[in-house]
């Protein structure tokens, strides 16, 4: 009971209640994390725990004073503080409930809390089939290659993982030097260190990616020529397109060739010219075709350009008039120098030969041939000049 009494106004006030004192030797603890860790590859849900870690975010939920902390695997156990853990242990039981006794050594005063062993499973993945591309238009066995497409394939589609490459495993370990998509091979056949990492438990699981960058077909050119050598100079012509495959091929093995009318043709394979024996051109003079050379275990492909000329010696040769300034005689005589005139015809084009002839007869007859060696004086103004072009397939005049 408590009095209180109060001198008022010459009298005494006096004021009286009750106060209940409940004296109680246990107190309220602070909330404990749960000791969360990751599985083994086993995947059997046990693992170690080193429970004295904890120690620290114990203390740190009570009032500033010196406590002793011991843990137990059952609440009674812990308020008789009988069987405390003093080592590592490993879980029984997943999730599995630990029991926290405080004791507070100045006051004797005691609270209990618990937490939860948790064993978080490793991210569930699927290794990888390789990577394999072809290398890009420069055949030089270096390519880039989008890495992120093996993500859904890794990962089952399971959106929530983070996946990440790595040139070396201890890299992978620690998730430094990500490699960054897309990436440029360093072989032939490269092998890459795959982290992947749930966000939610912090887990791990780790594989390997193979990239391998197969070559296209080699091929010893990838410009060739066929000469219809038309006679009727209309532009259009049938051609042999096989004719070119043994040049194409040069003995390379294990490989499919297809004509294409477009280039995009070519590398979507579509647009293939069935008939290739028998093909008319259907651009006037000189059309282009594709050939597609692919490899018949990887499928990587080059494409090469086939010029079909009705007629070569008209169609890639410059066949011109030539023009000179007269002198000041203003005579409308001059000096061509023939030679040069015939290079220039040639259009740098191996092994054309060019005469010159002053008449259409002799032209034909293959006699009289002007001298190229020495300039050429005009006898008239204009004066024609009469051409026949040889290559190794045809003539023409």
């Amino acid at each position: 009971e408590v009095v209180v009494t109060i001198p008022l106004n010459g009298t005494t006030c006096v004021i009286e209640d009750d106060i209940n004192v409940t004296l109680n030797s246990e107190q309220a603890a602070g909330n404990i994390s749960d000791y969360e860790t990751c599985d083994d590859i086993s995947g059997d849900e046990i693992e170690w725990f080193d429970l004295s870690t904890k120690t620290n975010e114990v203390i740190s939920g009570m009032p500033p004073s010196n406590y002793n902390i011991s843990y137990h695997y059952s609440q009674s156990d812990a308020e008789t503080n009988a069987n405390s853990i003093l080592a590592p242990i490993q879980n029984t039981s997943n999730p599995q409930t630990i029991h926290v006794r405080i004791e507070d050594v100045d006051s004797g005063c005691l609270a209990y809390t618990s937490f939860n062993l948790i064993v978080n499973p490793l991210p569930t993945i699927v290794p990888p089939a390789p990577i394999e591309v072809c290398d890009n238009n420069d055949n030089d066995g270096f390519t880039q290659i989008d890495l992120t497409q093996s993500d859904n394939e890794i990962t089952s589609g399971n959106t929530n993982l983070i996946v990440s490459y790595h040139n070396t495993q201890a890299e992978a370990n620690s998730g430094s030097n990500p490699l960054i998509s897309p990436y440029i091979n360093q072989s032939a056949s490269d092998i890459l260190f795959v982290r992947v990492v749930d966000p939610n438990t912090g887990c791990v699981s780790f594989t390997t990616l193979t990239v391998i960058v197969n070559m296209n077909p080699i091929l010893n050119s990838l410009e060739y020529v066929i000469d219809a050598c038309d006679e009727d100079h209309d532009g259009f012509a049938l051609f042999d397109l096989s004719e070119v495959e043994s040049e194409i091929l040069q003995g390379l093995t294990n490989v499919t060739v297809t004509y294409h009318t477009t280039y995009n043709g070519a590398q979507n394979n579509t647009n293939i010219i069935n008939d290739i024996n028998s093909y008319a051109n259907t651009d006037q003079d000189v059309e282009i075709i594709y050939i597609r050379v692919v490899d018949d275990q990887t499928g990587c492909f080059t494409i090469a350009t086939l010029s079909l000329h009705t007629n070569f010696l008209l169609s890639a040769t410059s066949i011109i008039d030539y023009e000179v300034c007269d002198d000041e005689s203003n005579d409308g005589v001059e000096a061509f120098d023939l030679a040069v005139m015939e290079l220039e015809i040639a259009n740098n084009i191996p092994g054309i030969t060019l005469d010159f002839y002053l008449t259409a007869n002799d032209r034909d007859n293959e006699v009289n041939a002007i001298d190229e060696t020495v300039p050429f004086i005009n006898t008239s103004n204009p004066q024609v000049l009469y051409l026949k072009l040889i290559d190794d397939n045809c003539s023409d005049d």
